[in-house]
């Protein structure tokens, strides 16, 4: 098993770090487990959700989950980060 094998489940939507770059999984003792959205800077990290929050929360490994419970209805994540297209309106460039 590797990390291309971990899926996170945060209220019900399907996160998987391997193909998203810009999620940090981690463990500590004083937040347990945690799936974050990174940024350049630390203070720009966002919390998705965790084991000791109050919406549910779950990891599985190659099909077996290890914390929390497998939701019933999987969602598929917003989009975030830089998704690789350049609108270019008049003078003005977006990022999107």
């Amino acid at each position: 098993m590797s990390y291309h094998d971990v899926v996170v489940y945060v209220d019900g939507v399907k996160y998987v770090p391997a193909d998203n770059y810009n999620l940090c999984l981690q463990c500590t003792k004083i937040g347990g487990w945690e799936l974050w959205r990174t940024a350049s800077e630390i203070r720009d990290w966002k919390l998705i959700g965790g084991e000791y929050d109050k919406g549910p929360f779950c990891i599985e490994v190659a099909g077996h989950v290890i914390l929390g419970e497998k939701p019933e209805f999987i969602k598929e994540p917003e989009p975030f980060g830089w998704s690789g297209f350049v609108v270019r309106t008049g003078n003005k460039i977006e990022f999107k």
